[in-house]
């Protein structure tokens, strides 16, 4: 596969649905504030995936800016991680609930791919330098959501 075929898979990932059962959170025989507490746990859920959908765009497209190849895609992707290609198509192995993960493992591979670019292309070979790297590439909020 190429790199932008890599990447287009990586989108199409983290744009489908999430797929959030509302059955999950809030059930008919629960009390009144059970039923409220359940709405906003469900709302949290969605403003994080959606958060998660907006990092995985930016990322997507900082690695589309770097030199970033095909193989060192494939390597954060491989049958050691949870977030696999496998015969040119992603597979993702939930921890505990699909829906808040998946866009999140997006990422953590994208992080992954430009923290090995860091430091194997621009010379930062210490954690404080990939992060004042990944500051300066993505802006201060990404960076530290993901960059810690």
């Amino acid at each position: 596969m190429t790199r932008d075929q890599i990447l287009k898979a990586l989108y199409d990932f983290a744009k489908a649905r999430p797929g959030l059962e509302s059955a999950n959170y809030v059930s008919p025989y629960d009390s009144r504030s059970n039923r409220i507490e359940g709405v906003k746990a469900y709302q949290a859920d969605q403003r994080a995936i959606l958060r998660d959908l907006h990092d995985a765009r930016y990322l997507l497209a900082a690695v589309g800016r770097t030199s970033i190849e095909a193989a060192d895609l494939l390597k954060v992707l491989g049958p050691d991680r949870r977030l696999t290609m496998v015969d040119g198509s992603l597979s993702y192995t939930a921890g505990q609930y699909y829906p808040t993960e998946y866009r999140a493992a997006v990422c953590s591979a994208l992080k992954s791919a430009l923290r090995a670019y860091f430091r194997d292309h621009c010379g930062c070979d210490t954690g404080d330098k990939i992060r004042a790297a990944a500051k300066r590439m993505l802006g201060a909020t990404l960076a530290k959501r993901w960059f810690r």
